[in-house]
């Protein structure tokens, strides 16, 4: 099982090594950044949620109950925090529009609106996988 959790916790920290070396350097009073950040982020989320699953998937079948609160944290806590950034992303978004050139209008609204739709599903998912891990630490381990 320390296998498992290992190539787990790889899927979620290679993903947080690609935004940050894709955004460096951060500046995040740049609405622009921000708007780079997110879209950036949001290619790299399915990642995160594969090792998030994975991780509560192991914790779940070996009956590790410290480690299913811990992924339930994990994934509640990003879960969350995704909404919020979903939130921040949308009024950035409402913000820059008037900025865009119009032949440009087009593939800026599409690309925004795939990013959000990105962050919201995640964190739906997270928030799913960490409703189901809480729920599991109340059963025995799987045969």
């Amino acid at each position: 099982m320390p296998a498992t959790y290992l190539v787990a916790g790889l899927f979620v920290l290679t993903m947080l090594i690609d935004v940050v070396t894709n955004v460096w350097p951060p500046d995040p009073g740049d609405i622009q950044w921000r708007f780079g950040f997110f879209g950036v982020a949001s290619n790299y989320l399915i990642s995160g949620l594969f090792g998030m699953l994975l991780l509560a998937a192991a914790a779940v079948w070996a009956g590790h109950r410290r480690m299913m609160t811990t992924a339930c944290v994990l994934a509640a806590v990003a879960g969350l925090l995704l909404l919020g950034f979903a939130a921040l992303y949308a009024l950035d978004v409402l913000q820059l529009r008037n900025n865009v050139r119009p032949e440009a209008e087009f593939p800026f609204r599409v690309g925004a609106l795939k990013s959000f739709f990105k962050m919201v599903t995640t964190s739906l998912a997270l928030l799913v996988i960490a409703r189901g891990t809480w729920k599991a630490r109340g059963q025995r381990a799987m045969p």
